[in-house]
């Protein structure tokens, strides 16, 4: 493989479906959770305010000003921690989804008929060892159709002038450019073999 450089991510949200589901199931048991901290402390702060014995009226007033106060603390609370969490769930299922995007990409290459040029996973990503396996069989298969070339190009020098040869070379030729990850070639317009 090549050396391991740094890539930056430019698109943290690269699968919406699965990013925004996992973030959005993180988001929703940290608001709840939230929400029952809340509960719990409300009713708290309501029974010390009871205990208090002073007058009625008194009493109704500081339950006013104190209630609405600890009503925006809380949900001031909640909502940084929603968002907090939003931004954390998706950089962390980015770690997922990353990874399963480039080998998307990958695949397409390989179905088009060309070997993609392997990167590393950055550091933080996830599925190293699924990667690492479909890196090395990616280079296992390259390395198969380059021992193909070689084949063909033995048989090519045994081998008369006529159609069989030439459907040969174009055969040769095609293996060559899928190799280089020659992408100006279509491997559509070579016949098959």
């Amino acid at each position: 493989m090549a050396p391991q450089r740094g890539y930056r991510r430019t698109h943290y949200v690269v699968d919406r479906r699965f990013q925004f589901k996992y973030t959005a199931f993180i988001v929703a048991i940290g608001a709840v959770i939230a929400l029952i901290c809340a509960l719990f402390i409300l009713k708290a702060w309501q029974e010390n305010t009871e205990l208090l014995a002073i007058s009625q009226a008194i009493a109704n007033e500081i339950n006013r000003r104190e209630s609405t106060k600890v009503f925006w603390m809380v949900g001031v609370f909640v909502l940084l921690e929603v968002v907090g969490l939003f931004f954390w769930g998706v950089v962390v299922t980015h770690r997922i989804a990353g990874p399963l995007f480039i080998i998307d990409r990958y695949l397409g290459a390989l179905r088009s008929g060309f070997y993609p040029d392997m990167r590393p996973l950055r550091r933080s990503d996830e599925l190293r060892q699924f990667f690492d396996s479909f890196s090395s069989t990616v280079d296992l298969l390259r390395e198969r159709e380059s021992e193909d070339i070689e084949a063909i190009a033995a048989a090519l020098g045994t081998m008369p002038e006529g159609e069989a040869k030439d459907k040969l070379r174009q055969v040769q030729e095609r293996k060559k450019n899928a190799v280089a990850g020659n992408k100006s070639a279509d491997p559509a317009a070579a016949p098959a073999s």
